[in-house]
């Protein structure tokens, strides 16, 4: 699933028509907002090149307003949003307890909080690289080096396997974002449970994100010996939708019922495309030998 289906997710969930809504990280597109009938919609992010590149050359409505802000400095006056949004954001966040105390100040009584976000850094994929490589990225996606070798091994170590290969330039580019770049926060799975329970949130959906397999015997020793305050290295990421304060039955059985639904659309319309697209490659594949 990607930006548009969680989008479309948080809409089955929740009624947006009239709610003044923070989006933190990123920016939905206005013509994906307008049929909701939002009262507002202000998007906030570090980096305003992610502002640029998707809202050029496009009429930005009154109701529509973007901020260079980060998430643990905001500025908004208190409990000013009904809805905060996020998606695939909160593993960038450098002052995670800092922003969830920012969030939860700006929310509403009975506000939502809904974000979906990973890789972690305690994940097999954690590491989250993206860096550039003959104008492509190359990510956490493209198997750059084996599951969860980020936490077993370290800087120097890591280099040697990349060495064998990729050219320098990317070897240290890799080093570089893996080991020390700001980008992410590398905060572990514990981390994230501790401090958004410290909130007086009512849970609606705290659901784990976990890769289909774990670490091998010899890994998860090496894991557990380094890092004891994990809880499952399994755990990319998170799905929370939480509600400040004590949350309405209504909006509960709207959650499951209809968020369910659109997420069990999305998924099987995601792995439909799949399907599509493998036989069109196999296809492709049979052609070119005959």
């Amino acid at each position: 699933m990607d930006e548009v289906d969680y989008f479309a997710v948080l809409r089955s969930m929740v009624s947006l028509k009239g709610k003044h809504v923070l989006e933190i990280g990123g920016s939905v597109p206005p013509a994906l907002i307008a049929p909701c009938g939002v009262a507002s919609w202000t998007s906030i992010d570090i980096n305003q090149r992610r502002f640029i590149e998707s809202l050029n050359n496009i009429e930005i409505p009154k109701w529509y307003c973007t901020e260079i802000m980060s998430a643990c400095e905001m500025t908004f006056d208190r409990e000013k949003f009904d809805v905060v949004y996020s998606t695939n954001c909160f593993e960038h966040i450098s002052d995670l307890p800092l922003s969830l105390e920012q969030i939860y100040r700006v929310l509403r009584p009975k506000g939502i909080l809904f974000t979906i976000f990973g890789p972690i850094w305690s994940g097999s994929v954690g590491h989250h690289t993206w860096v550039w490589d003959n104008g492509k990225p190359l990510t956490f996606s493209d198997n750059v080096f084996p599951d969860w070798f980020h936490l077993t091994h370290n800087e120097e170590e890591l280099k040697l396997y990349l060495k064998e290969r990729y050219r320098p330039e990317i070897v240290e580019a890799i080093l570089k974002y893996v080991y020390r770049s700001d980008d992410i926060n590398r905060l572990v799975d514990s981390v994230y449970e501790r401090e958004i329970a410290s909130f007086d949130y009512s849970h609606i959906i705290n659901l784990k994100i976990r890769s289909l397999r774990g670490p091998n015997r010899e890994t998860l020793r090496m894991l557990k010996d380094v890092y004891r305050s994990v809880s499952d290295f399994r755990t990319l990421g998170y799905f929370w939708v939480y509600v400040k304060g004590r949350c309405e039955l209504r909006f509960r059985l709207r959650a499951y019922l209809w968020g369910g639904l659109a997420i069990l659309r999305r998924k099987t319309l995601e792995i439909v495309r799949n399907c599509f697209a493998s036989v069109s490659h196999w296809m492709k594949r049979l052609r070119s030998n005959k």
